[in-house]
């Protein structure tokens, strides 16, 4: 994936260092979303959808019911203890498959089934603004990636 830049990095208002956010935010995350894939219709999930155009640009959106981080279009909030679910389409609405990496530290990405992930953000996480890397791993644009933020509240 080249020199991508895959960290994890905290808004200014929080006073943690980074390295220890970059340490302890992937053992934040729940179990691996591979498993939960075939539960991508819950619909308590909080939802972020990507959609991967013909010129391979890669839009990361949360979707109309979920609660954006204000101006920033990509970041999506959600509450400690939920569910968020990723699905990846293309411009004819097929699935597209894509991996989540939240460090550069942690060797295992969410990966997605069926342009699906869902993953849980455990109780105990820190309460900050977090980047994550969208890497798309299909067809043409399969290496293009996209960096939004979750911001995870109490």
């Amino acid at each position: 994936m080249g020199d991508m830049n895959m960290t994890i990095h905290k808004k200014k208002s929080y006073a943690r260092p980074l390295l220890a956010l970059i340490l302890v935010a992937p053992l934040a995350l729940g179990t691996s979303s591979l498993a939960q894939a075939d539960q991508c219709s819950d619909p308590s999930d909080v939802d972020v959808k990507i959609t991967v155009k013909n010129s391979c640009g890669i839009s990361v959106a949360p979707a109309n019911t979920a609660d954006k981080c204000g101006l920033t279009s990509g970041c999506v909030k959600i509450r400690k203890d939920k569910w968020l679910r990723w699905k990846a389409l293309d411009a004819e609405d097929n699935p597209v498959n894509f991996e989540l990496v939240f460090s550069p530290f942690d060797p295992n990405p969410i990966k997605s089934s069926k342009g699906c992930a869902r993953q849980k953000i455990k109780n105990d996480t820190p309460v900050a603004e977090y980047k994550y890397t969208v890497v798309i791993t299909d067809g043409d644009c399969a290496g293009k990636f996209r960096d939004p933020r979750i911001k995870v509240e109490d």
